[in-house]
């Protein structure tokens, strides 16, 4: 069995795009964070792939189709959200039920994601490994959590 890479959505792999709103699936136009097709793709050999969002508009299956347009499904094994969970990305509780899903340990399974309190700290209570897409922020984490500036130093970490 493949070890699992748990990534945020929004400002992880694609961009929120300012001035937009409602379901990602509806805007005019997506925009992909630059490097995250060729990470997913190397990266896709050696581990499955999950989605874990914190969208509270977005429906798994909405997740899903804006992959899909920015011909990134290919990828991603499965994804997850508030409404497909019942409980608030952020918490430990939410990861715990998405590691239930898919039947995997904590320790089997990395979060990447661009918020250290909404990604990074649970994942950590819950034992996971944890990987922070600092793109913007100086912030230095706390130990254990590694960092990274662009999608592409995962390789390096994965």
């Amino acid at each position: 069995m493949k070890p699992v890479l748990l990534f945020d959505w929004g400002d992880t792999l694609m961009v929120d795009l300012p001035g937009m709103s409602g379901k990602m699936c509806d805007w005019p136009r997506i925009e992909v964070i630059e490097g995250a097709a060729q990470t997913l793709a190397e990266l896709a050999s050696s581990y499955d792939i999950y989605i874990a969002s914190g969208a509270e508009q977005s429906s798994a299956e909405d997740i899903r189709l804006v992959f899909e347009r920015a011909n990134l499904a290919q990828y991603i094994q499965g994804y997850f959200c508030s409404a497909a969970l019942g409980l608030k990305k952020g918490t430990p509780a939410f990861l715990l039920r998405l590691l239930m899903s898919i039947n995997r340990p904590p320790m089997a399974v990395t979060m990447v994601g661009d918020s250290l309190e909404r990604d990074m700290l649970p994942a950590l209570a819950l034992g996971m490994k944890a990987i922070w897409f600092r793109r913007n922020s100086t912030q230095t984490p706390p130990a254990p959590i590694q960092t990274i500036d662009a999608l592409p130093q995962l390789l390096a970490l994965a």
